[in-house]
């Protein structure tokens, strides 16, 4: 048996994310905090939005409200 770290539904994600661009609200209402966590070729959605302000302020609102609903976890 073979196992490998993504699947096919988090390949296209990915594929998504990079085609459709930087729409805010695309991003903002169609990621969870636990997709900014995936990798690819040495690479999470964090890093590759790293340098749109934007998109950092989402996920730390997102960060946030999670935090404030207490369903962050320790790992």
């Amino acid at each position: 048996m073979l196992n490998f770290p993504l699947s096919r539904k988090d390949l296209s994600f990915w594929d998504n994310i990079t085609a459709m661009g930087s729409d805010i609200n695309l991003i903002r209402d169609n990621t969870t905090l636990d997709q900014f966590n995936l990798v690819y070729d040495g690479v999470s959605l964090f890093h590759y939005f790293s340098e749109n302000v934007d998109i950092i302020e989402m996920i730390h609102d997102k960060y946030k409200m999670a935090d404030d609903n207490g369903l962050l976890k320790a790992n």
